[in-house]
Parts: structure tokens; C-alpha cells; sequence
């Protein structure tokens, strides 16, 4: 069984579209939760009515706390032995699941993870976020090293466009009430998992909105953001410092 998180806030425009790629996987024993953060328009009701369709569905309602909030809801309910998270305004190749599923099982992986592809509001590609990606399996070590040092894997801090053993998540949850979760997370994550396996095959597509919470940090300055950022890089060196990566931890800050 894996579990597809999806935390849900003013995406009525998008969320139908996210849900339905995750119903017509090609991997179909699928636990999917549906989080509706306190979402002001019509999504509650477009996830009931999804529930109704699909009896893998299962939705949270509560007041809004924010994307960690709704992801942690999510978590402790999943039931699935794999775990999934997919922002209500993207969406995911219909193979995603099948394919991380299967690089998960034949490498003996904690995490498998792809590539993702930006697209614009109107659905066309804007970018894929390749870099230096291969295929390969690495270490979770050596992914943190190169995450925090050498960029190598920066557009994989994400915690979208992976695959994890549920199990990762046992101890460790979304930092609720600060911006840049993922940044805070993944170090963590990465830290707990021994082998990762890596595709260069994107099949995770991003949603580049003006009224996202990047797309604000992107145009213009934000200073809850900055001031977030700032709370979690500071973060990170202690913990860093704390597992025994002074020369990582030193690292920010530079």
C-alpha cells in the first residue's frame, strides 16, 4: 500500500486536475489523503465528491495551519508502508507511483526520487529541473553532503517528486508555522535513509503560479520568508553539527 498525501488550500482551479493524475496511476493500491487546510472556496466540496467516486480516497477537513500542518495531518493518518506528497496544484505522470515503486524495489532504496518539470499556468512546459541528474543510487549521506555542499542535488530538496519508506517519517514531522519546510525536512529525511535511487526521468509537473507561496518569494521580498530561511539555515547547522558534518555545517555559512 502506498499513501498519496495532498495537502489542499485555494486550488480549486488546479485540484481536480492533481487528483484525477493520481487516480489513473498505473499502480493502482493507492491510499490517497485528501487535506483540506480550511480552504475558503469550493475545495472541500470538489474532495467529498471525490470520495464518493473512489473509495481509496480519504479526506481531513480542518482550520487552516499551513502546508507543514496539512502534510502532517496527512502523515498521521497514512496507513500505507510508502508515502508520497503531491501539492493540489500539480500533478504526476501517470507511471510516477509504478516507476519510483519499482526503482524503491529492485535497488532496496528508502527513497527514490525523479526529476520535475515546470509548467506555467496554462499547463505548458517551462524547464525541467535536470542539472546534473542521472541515474544512479547514492547514499542518503552523500545526498546530504551534496545538497548542503556542492548544490549537486538542490532542486531535490523537495519533498515532492519522491518516494519514501513511511517508516522515515516515524520521529520526524513538518516544521508547522514556518516557510520553507522542505529545507528544514529533507536534511533530516535524507539523514535517516541509507540507499536513495535517482532517475533522470521527470515525471512530477510543477506549477509555476504568481500566487503561490514561491511564486511571491520569487517576485518580490517577503520578509517572513527571509526571516524563516534565516531560523532554518541556523537550524541546520545545529543539526548538522549535531550528527557529526561540522565541515557541511560550516558550510552555511558561507
Amino acid at each position: 500500500l502506498i499513501s498519496v498525501i495532498i495537502p489542499i488550500y485555494k486550488v480549486e482551479k488546479y485540484l481536480s486536475r492533481c487528483v484525477e493524475s493520481v487516480i489513473n496511476q498505473t499502480y493502482s493500491n493507492l491510499e490517497i489523503i485528501l487535506v483540506d487546510d480550511g480552504s475558503p472556496d469550493n475545495c472541500p466540496e470538489i474532495c467529498e465528491e471525490f470520495s464518493r467516486r473512489d473509495a481509496r480516497i480519504k479526506v481531513i477537513h480542518k482550520e487552516n495551519g499551513g502546508l507543514s500542518s496539512a502534510r502532517n495531518a496527512g502523515l498521521d493518518i497514512m496507513t500505507g508502508e510508502f508515502v508520497t506528497f503531491v501539492d493540489s496544484d500539480d500533478f504526476i505522470a501517470r507511471d510516477y507511483v509504478e516507476k519510483l515503486y519499482t526503482l524503491t524495489k529492485n535497488s532496496g532504496a528508502d527513497i527514490s526520487m525523479c526529476i520535475l518539470a515546470r509548467i506555467d499556468e496554462d499547463g505548458e512546459i517551462i524547464s525541467f529541473d535536470s542539472d546534473e541528474t542521472k541515474d544512479e543510487i547514492i547514499s542518503g549521506q552523500d545526498a546530504l553532503y551534496n545538497i548542503v555542499c556542492s548544490r549537486k542535488f538542490e532542486h531535490h530538496i523537495s519533498s515532492c517528486c519522491k518516494l519514501y519508506k513511511a517508516e522515515l517519517f516515524s520521529n520526524i514531522r513538518f516544521p508547522v508555522g514556518l516557510l520553507h519546510e522542505d529545507e528544514y525536512i529533507t536534511p533530516r529525511i535524507l539523514h535517516e535513509c541509507g540507499k536513495i535511487s535517482v532517475t533522470s526521468e521527470a515525471l512530477y509537473f510543477y506549477t509555476q503560479r504568481k500566487d503561490s507561496i514561491m511564486g511571491q518569494r520569487t517576485s518580490n521580498f517577503n520578509a517572513k520568508s527571509f526571516n524563516d530561511l534565516v531560523k532554518i539555515f541556523q537550524d541546520r547547522y545545529s543539526y548538522l553539527i549535531s550528527i557529526g558534518m561540522p565541515d557541511a555545517a560550516e558550510y552555511q555559512l558561507k
